[in-house]
């Protein structure tokens, strides 16, 4: 990481950290300083996800993304980050997993210093990668109702507990 950056990366994130430990109490005038922190954070994690990507190593027909957004919803622990649609690969596989995966790990390090998260979602010109790539949504379902047949079967079979 450039030296500017922690320069102006430490400060934000222990300001981050400072405000998100102290107590808070649901007042009418704690909202702006509520949407700021939040604000804060989601310029944070903009410019990790722009850090990362310059990094990542890119897979067959990807272009590296000029537009390069992230939102952090604290209370449902999800982080979503907005791209171009030029960054999905030609194909899906298991490069473009790997390289999400990064991504998702660079982006939750960052954001779980502030708050928990559980959660990176994609998004490619407004839409999940399934969007264009069918085929993951179809092979998603058949996987989980595969699942949901063994649990079924492995339900069914079994008898009491002694």
């Amino acid at each position: 990481m450039p030296r500017n950056s922690q320069r102006i990366a430490l400060p934000l994130l222990l300001a981050l950290l400072g405000s998100a430990a102290a107590p808070s109490f649901a007042q009418a005038d704690d909202s702006p300083a509520i949407v700021r922190r939040d604000a804060e954070l989601d310029n944070l994690l903009t410019q990790k996800a722009r850090d990362i990507l310059e990094r990542v190593k890119l897979v067959d027909g990807q272009v590296r993304s000029r537009r390069v957004d992230v939102v952090a919803d604290v209370a449902a622990g999800v982080v979503t980050i907005s791209l171009d649609r030029s960054f999905l690969p030609e194909t899906y596989g298991a490069s473009y997993e790997d390289q999400t995966s990064e991504i998702n790990f660079g982006l939750l390090h960052w954001a779980e210093q502030v708050a928990p998260f559980h959660r990176v979602i994609h998004l490619y010109d407004g839409q999940p990668a399934e969007y264009y790539f069918p085929e993951i949504k179809a092979a998603d379902d058949a996987a989980r109702e595969a699942g949901d047949e063994i649990r079924q079967r492995g339900w069914l079979g079994r008898g009491p507990r002694r």
